[in-house]
């Protein structure tokens, strides 16, 4: 609770028009447009884990995804996807360049795991 008004009052500190990609993805966070996106691309259980520190934000993403658990860390500048049937640990990074980017590469890694 005390993350998200933190978020919220960070949020509320600038224009929307000054957000940066990472800071649209806290907007969705906050207003559940990245849980139901989430959602609609079958990962299911989803938990979130925000880290707020003066030096260091993460919005971390815990999920499954057809039977595998699937992990995404989105940072100020990039994100990373991995997944596994036990224990996500091989990351695969991207630069954060906009959300609607975000999106649609891990819509992209769902589909190859649906495949699979």
């Amino acid at each position: 609770m005390f993350q998200t008004k933190k978020i919220a009052h960070h949020l509320d500190s600038i224009s929307a028009d000054q957000f940066t990609p990472f800071e649209h993805l806290l907007y969705d966070y906050l207003h559940g447009e990245l849980n139901a996106r989430l959602s609609q691309m079958h990962i299911s259980k989803l938990k979130y884990h925000i880290d707020w520190l003066d030096d260091y934000r993460c919005i971390a993403v815990d999920g499954e995804c057809n039977q595998l658990f699937i992990n995404i860390q989105i940072e100020s500048s990039e994100f990373s996807i991995a997944y596994d049937a036990d224990e996500p640990d091989d990351y695969i990074s991207h630069t954060l360049h906009e959300k609607e980017q975000f999106y649609q590469t891990v819509e992209a890694a769902v589909n190859e795991i649906l495949r699979s």
